[in-house]
Formats: structure tokens, C-alpha cells, sequence
């Protein structure tokens, strides 16, 4: 631990918008969120001589500026079959802004400009399909945004499925859930 480490002071200004569309079984929810964020202390993590072992630190000033963007759609197929859609994205740049810094207007590590991310889900009566994209852009590991200290982007797909055994005749268990998981399939 650190047993320096300070609290973050943070001030903050938001806009978040969101609308509801419906009409017969089809719903979709967008949602935008701005935000600008002048932070005093900013708490990062950053792993030391060796990757399993991170150490917390303070950076003296920070400024954040983002938009999360969100669509959300539920669908009924045929009165069977519900499908959800989950989208994310997120851009957000995260600068050092302390002005007598050696990493001034440098981008903080670990800290990706562009996240994306998506669920699909699709149930019908007892058996659920899901696939999950996730995507990271590009990335810095220490504070000095260069080269040799760039992260690659990456991307992470999963998907499972499942099937719901209802068992409403016992009296200790109502449900039992089988499921199958391949976790990051491209790679």
C-alpha cells in the first residue's frame, strides 16, 4: 500500500440525456452522457517491478473530458423469443494537467481514449444464448506517452449457453441452471 496516498478532490459537471421508445414488443433506450472533471489527487494504479504487484499513487491535477454513449433494444420475436441488445461506448481523455509536471497534457496510464462494449442475449422458454464483445484501445503503462510504452488494443468475445431445469415439484430447489462458457474465442 501506499500509506501516502491522498483522496481525490474531484469537481464535476454532467449532462445525461435519455429517451424511451416503445411501440408493440420492440423498446430502445439511447443515452448520452457528457462530463469535464477537474480532479486534485487523481488516484492511479500502476504496477511497479513486476505485473502482479500494482502500487497507488497520486497524480497532484487531472482533467477528464468524456461522452458515454448507450443504446439499449428489447425485442419480442413471435411472442417467444426475447432478444436484448446492449451497446456502450465510451471516450474519455485523461491528462495529466499539473503545468509543472515533466508529463504535462500527457495521457495518464492505463487509461484508454475509446472502450466499447456489447451483451446480446436471446431466450427462448428455457435456453438462453449470450455473446459479449469488449473492446480496449490502445493505452499507455507509464506516465511518458511514448513508443516503447504504448499498450496494444485489444478485444475480448465470449459467449455461452444455458438451459433452465424448472423443478417446482421439490420442495428445496426451483431451479437449476446448466450452463456452457468459451471465454475469448478469437484468441
Amino acid at each position: 500500500g501506499n500509506k501516502n496516498l491522498q483522496p481525490e478532490k474531484t469537481n464535476q459537471v454532467s449532462w445525461s440525456n435519455s429517451y424511451e421508445f416503445s411501440f408493440n414488443d420492440f423498446t430502445v433506450i439511447p443515452t448520452i452522457d457528457l462530463y469535464y472533471n477537474d480532479v486534485k489527487d487523481k488516484i492511479v494504479a500502476i504496477p511497479q517491478n513486476n505485473v502482479f504487484l500494482w502500487s497507488m499513487l497520486n497524480y497532484g491535477k487531472v482533467k477528464i473530458e468524456g461522452v458515454d454513449f448507450k443504446l439499449y433494444i428489447n425485442t419480442f420475436l413471435f411472442n417467444k423469443i426475447n432478444i436484448d441488445l446492449k451497446l456502450n461506448y465510451s471516450y474519455q481523455k485523461v491528462v495529466d494537467d499539473e503545468k509543472n509536471s515533466l508529463t504535462y497534457k500527457e495521457i495518464l496510464p492505463y487509461m484508454p481514449k475509446n472502450v466499447f462494449s456489447s451483451i446480446l442475449t436471446v431466450d427462448y422458454k428455457n435456453i438462453t444464448f449470450g455473446y459479449t464483445a469488449f473492446f480496449v484501445d490502445k493505452r499507455y503503462a507509464l506516465s511518458e506517452n511514448i513508443e516503447s510504452n504504448k499498450l496494444s488494443a485489444y478485444s475480448e468475445h465470449n459467449i455461452n449457453l444455458s438451459y433452465k431445469l424448472e423443478m417446482n415439484n421439490t420442495k428445496y430447489i426451483s431451479n437449476v441452471n446448466f450452463m456452457i462458457r468459451l471465454n475469448n474465442i478469437f484468441n
